[in-house]
């Protein structure tokens, strides 16, 4: 997850939309960012290849998304954009040296999750027959991954860890301004940027803001693929 399936970071700098008001998030925001980002990942392509079942995934994503949330604000680098007088977007940050990099501490929270929750056994029944159907593609995922980070990661870089906007609001340029907020910092303290991706349409979007693909990872029949992408600061352009 980084930006949700049907979210789009709109035009790239200089688009002339109207500005929104972007704000760090604090402890009070957390409830609210993190039902904001779950449904904004609804339909997000890990979520519904890992619970087929809607009402399962959106307990797992409220659940992993508040801890994600909580997990950054310490950082002092996870922003929020008012929209019509509410939350309308939210971008979660790590500055360089602080982002989580195992995605297997992921899969070990689903299962912890799915251990307490009321249909604890048929949904870690579905869960593991969904990942044991190719298992040998997501160990592959997992350390092409790892292998992957040493480049994405190469300091000093931030790591975009969520980007999304509430569905209701989506166009409006929101995204894109949560975006440039912190895009703009990095350019001048000349830190990079890195993200992961499991949506191609995002691969277009990110480049109109300097994002190149370091690489491509097959997620094989069962799991989507996955990108990691790069973004050096504007004016440090060889800096890897």
């Amino acid at each position: 997850m980084v930006t949700s399936p049907a979210d789009r970071a709109g035009s790239p700098p200089g688009g002339g939309l109207r500005r929104g008001s972007v704000r760090l998030l604090g402890p009070g925001d957390l409830d609210r960012a993190a039902t904001l980002l779950a449904r904004a990942f609804a339909h997000d392509p890990v979520l519904t290849a890992a619970f087929p079942d809607a009402v399962a995934a959106q307990r797992y994503a409220q659940a992993q998304l508040r801890r994600d949330v909580r997990a950054a604000l310490p950082y002092a680098a996870s922003y929020g954009i008012e929209g019509e007088g509410q939350l309308g977007g939210v971008a979660i940050w790590h500055p360089p040296g602080t982002a989580p990099r195992s995605l297997g501490a992921q899969l070990r929270f689903a299962g912890d999750l799915l251990l307490q929750a009321r249909a604890a056994v048929p949904a870690t029944v579905r869960l593991t027959r969904t990942f044991s159907r190719d298992a040998g593609a997501l160990t592959r995922l997992l350390l092409g991954r790892r292998r992957a980070l040493r480049r994405a990661e190469a300091p000093p870089c931030a790591y975009l860890a969520l980007l999304a906007t509430d569905p209701a609001l989506r166009g409006r340029g929101l995204a894109r301004q949560l975006l440039e907020h912190v895009l703009h910092r990095c350019d001048e303290d000349g830190v990079a940027v890195w993200l992961e991706t499991t949506d191609p349409v995002n691969l277009g979007l990110y480049a109109r803001f300097g994002f190149v693909t370091v690489v491509e990872l097959r997620g094989g029949s069962t799991l989507p693929n996955l990108w990691l992408l790069r973004r050096e600061a504007w004016g440090h352009q060889d800096g890897w």
